[in-house]
């Protein structure tokens, strides 16, 4: 660049702003990112939500399955009920909670011998 010192052209050169909504000459507000809160939001809401479903069906299958060994229990003659049957636990466990629990084995079995 003719006519110009070599001081003068090592000195940085201001930046060119992009031409703004709000008019020539005047800046608009500063542009945040706002990808590095949502994505580990987004992650953290997704993954609980996740976790509550997984739950939540675990609850259901183990529900199923009390149910089952209980029939089956009926059937090879012990009898076994519950008041009211609850599962809980969550987030971290499964539980199942049997209120007024009672068992009927007599059925096969007689002061402690089996019956023939």
């Amino acid at each position: 660049m003719q006519g110009e010192s070599p001081l003068n052209m090592m000195q940085p050169r201001p930046l060119r702003r992009r031409p703004t909504a709000g008019g020539a000459g005047r800046p608009g507000p500063a542009r945040r990112r706002i990808w590095p809160v949502v994505l580990p939001v987004s992650i953290v809401v997704v993954l609980a939500s996740g976790w509550c479903a997984l739950w939540y069906y675990a609850a259901g299958v183990a529900n199923r399955e009390m149910a089952a060994w209980i029939q089956r229990e009926a059937a090879a003659g012990r009898v076994y009920s519950c008041g009211s049957q609850t599962i809980g636990g969550f987030p971290f466990r499964l539980a199942f909670n049997c209120t007024t629990a009672a068992a009927d084995a007599t059925v096969g079995w007689h002061a402690g011998r089996k019956s023939k």
